[in-house]
């Protein structure tokens, strides 16, 4: 059974009955990590989290590409689209459908926009 380990700073957002859970802090003693981990859990059946982006922290210590001044979020997604596509899809592996690769790199975009 998979859940999404204890954190703090998550974003998280319900959609047609269903709660979608992105990042967050986790702390490891004097360590903060951050995450990047995407999951969803349908809150009719309340029986498990599906992931749907799994991040492993030591992973990011990459950089995101950069919010430019005055840049809008929509404007953020075009320019840093396949950035977050190539993200989601090494994440999410390659038998994951395009569409839904393409839905989640465009949360995780918005997400990280805006947290800056």
């Amino acid at each position: 059974m998979v859940e999404p380990c204890p954190r703090s700073s998550a974003m998280a957002t319900v959609r047609q009955g269903k709660l979608y859970l992105y990042g967050g802090m986790f702390e490891v003693g004097d360590r903060q990590f951050t995450l990047s981990d995407f999951y969803c859990l349908d809150l009719h059946k309340m029986d498990r989290w599906e992931v749907l982006v799994e991040m492993d922290p030591k992973e990011e210590e990459e950089e995101h590409p950069v919010v430019q001044e005055g840049e809008t979020v929509t404007d953020y997604q075009i320019r840093t689209e396949q950035y977050w596509i190539k993200l989601a899809r090494a994440n999410m592996g390659p038998n994951a459908k395009d569409k839904k690769v393409a839905k989640v790199a465009v949360a995780m975009a918005k997400v990280f926009y805006e947290d800056q």
